[in-house]
């Protein structure tokens, strides 16, 4: 892996206290494959792992957009060698198209834009194998979320406010 030189430009003292005094950058896992690391960057430090989603793609270069997929993935981090870093693939599919995410409760919340069979909604996966996903909610006022919608629209954000409370 080459060295990666980094900078961080801090604009309020107290970043500091969330970087250290040295920050660096550090490739943990790379993939060729596909655009896997795109969103949601859950960390769970208890267990030092890290679910990210991928952006759409599809498996095949002409695969039609309704057709694409997102991946959901696991980086096991290894402190000491970061580049032993370990990536697994979770089976995304009861999370249709995952976006952002965010930790709740004792899980991940997943924003899911939804497929031609599956609703757009918010989605909660249990951060522990079999990774269990339950859809919370996909409708607004019995307005049903549309295909494609992002159900954290228009900053594409899910914020955590209290261990119980999401904000939209």
């Amino acid at each position: 892996m080459p060295d990666v030189s980094s900078a961080f430009v801090s604009h309020d003292i107290r970043f500091s206290h969330v970087l250290g005094d040295s920050p660096k950058l550090e490739l943990l896992v790379e993939n060729n494959i596909y655009p896997f690391a795109h969103e949601a960057g859950v960390f769970f430090e208890s267990t030092n792992e890290l679910f990210i989603t991928s952006n759409r793609f599809g498996d095949k270069p002409d695969t039609p957009s309704h057709q694409e997929r997102v991946q959901i993935s696991k980086v096991t981090i290894n402190d000491s060698e970061p580049s032993k870093s370990v990536c697994e693939e979770i089976d995304s599919s009861a999370v249709p198209m995952g976006n952002g995410g965010v930790n709740y409760k004792d899980g991940i919340l997943f924003c899911g834009q939804g497929s031609l069979d599956k609703p757009s909604g918010l989605y909660f996966m249990q951060a522990t194998a079999p990774y269990i996903v339950e859809l919370l909610v996909s409708n607004y006022h019995s307005r049903e979320f549309k295909l494609r919608q992002r159900c954290n629209h228009p900053r594409r954000r899910v914020d955590m406010v209290h261990r119980s409370a999401v904000w939209i």
